[in-house]
């Protein structure tokens, strides 16, 4: 095994063992023990998933007051909040090591 290869393995095992998944994964499964609840967030994060990357000329403000006011009673579940809460966490801890290790490798990409 290479030295890249252990490194990933190390800091997956870092990732799995951080405070930020062990919150994720506790609120999964309290998510995961109400499926229909679980299908509402799941709607939630591909709507939101959506509205954050469209490419098409869209009133963002109109968007987004529409998709909040969808969601308003959803969000209002402390659950819910949790969950979203501790997957924002998770994912922007992985978004800093991702733009760490970009940050410190030198890759020469041309501007077009």
């Amino acid at each position: 095994m290479d030295n890249i290869q252990s490194a990933t393995e190390n800091l997956i095992e870092a990732v799995r063992e951080s405070q930020e998944y062990r919150t994720y994964l506790r609120y999964e499964n309290i998510l995961a023990s109400q499926p229909e609840l679980m299908h509402r967030v799941d709607e939630f994060r591909a709507e939101n998933y959506e509205l954050n990357n469209r490419a098409e000329d869209i009133d963002l403000f109109e968007a987004v007051d529409h998709f909040e006011s969808k969601y308003r009673d959803l969000r209002r579940i402390p659950e819910v909040n949790a969950f979203l809460e501790a997957e924002l966490s998770l994912c922007k801890r992985i978004q800093k090591v991702q733009d760490d290790l970009f940050e410190a490798v030198h890759i020469s990409i041309p501007e077009v």
